[in-house]
């Protein structure tokens, strides 16, 4: 029998320019960058105008919907900063996630300046109105990244659970990370492994690992839109991917794989999306260069299942 339930829409969407990924493209990865990171770095001024730019975005189109809309982020400072303005849009109350914060978790590769992240009480003094009840007082830690795969596909399975148990048609938001949101959207729309290696597989701590089983990139402040429902093979849809038109070109960031400023960022992936990956105009697809083989399969064959 086909169920009656009315569909989740899951819009996820990645953090704001961080001042971690600003160091990271002044240095090119490496060393320096890892010497230089933050374990939990806020917005840079970049990353605050993007966030900015994604409230009004977002705010304009959920507002007549604001009732069936529930927001979350993950307890890092540049996903509760990214979030703020679209809260402050809509007057509704986000809820903290412990489970999606980006791989690693909070971590430095010195010893000396590894400390966990923010706690409890420090994220809702900082940021009036968040539930963050669901974090632990003490703040998160590090992870073995090899967990970050088991999380992911948990955190998909929740999401699965929230839409089979939905009533009326809602609209979820989680702000999370470049990584764990590539690795979400494998578990999303291959949940069986068909087409992708098991994500359980990562285990020496190095994100390449990630992208050797897929790699979806996310511009900071992008996002992609989901469709879930218990009657849709596999229980996932993807409407569309990395969409960051709502940004002006000089605010457009994220390329990993590729160091560009703005200007040559955008210029970048109008050459490299020519062909339209998943029948997407460039702009929409926007910066997302490198996708592995097993993700491209996965959307597509996600995509023409549903035609």
């Amino acid at each position: 029998q086909e169920s009656t339930m009315a569909p989740m829409h899951l819009l996820l969407v990645r953090h704001g320019q961080s001042t971690n990924n600003v160091i990271q493209a002044e240095h090119f990865g490496g060393d320096a960058f890892k010497e230089g990171r933050s374990v939990d770095a806020p917005l840079s001024q970049i990353g605050k105008q993007q966030a900015k730019l994604l409230g009004k975005h977002l705010g304009a189109r959920l507002r007549r919907s604001r009732r069936n809309v529930r927001l979350f982020c993950s307890s890092m400072t540049r996903a509760t900063q990214t979030v703020e303005p679209l809260v402050r849009e809509l007057g509704l109350a986000p809820v903290v996630l412990p489970e999606v914060h980006e791989v690693g978790g909070f971590y430095h590769d010195t010893p000396e300046l590894q400390k966990r992240g923010p706690g409890r009480s420090f994220i809702q003094a900082r940021f009036p109105g968040f539930d963050a009840s669901l974090i632990p007082e003490e703040g998160q830690g590090k992870e073995d990244r090899s967990q970050a795969g088991e999380r992911a596909k948990d955190f998909a399975g929740t999401l699965r659970d929230w839409a089979a148990a939905a009533e009326k048609e809602c609209i979820v938001v989680v702000v999370s990370h470049g990584d764990f949101l590539s690795l979400l959207a494998l578990y999303l729309l291959d949940p069986r492994g068909v087409v992708r290696r098991d994500c359980t597989s990562l285990s020496n701590g190095d994100t390449e690992n990630i992208r050797s089983i897929g790699y979806c990139c996310h511009n900071n402040a992008a996002i992609s839109h989901f469709v879930l429902h218990p009657a849709i093979s596999d229980g996932a849809f993807l409407l569309y991917w990395n969409c960051s038109e709502y940004l002006p070109d000089d605010l457009v960031t994220g390329v990993n794989q590729k160091i560009l400023g703005p200007r040559d960022a955008s210029s970048w992936a109008l050459v490299h999306s020519q062909e339209g990956f998943w029948g997407c105009q460039p702009r929409q697809l926007g910066l997302a260069a490198v996708v592995g083989t097993a993700a491209v399969a996965t959307l597509l064959l996600a995509m023409r299942s549903k035609k």
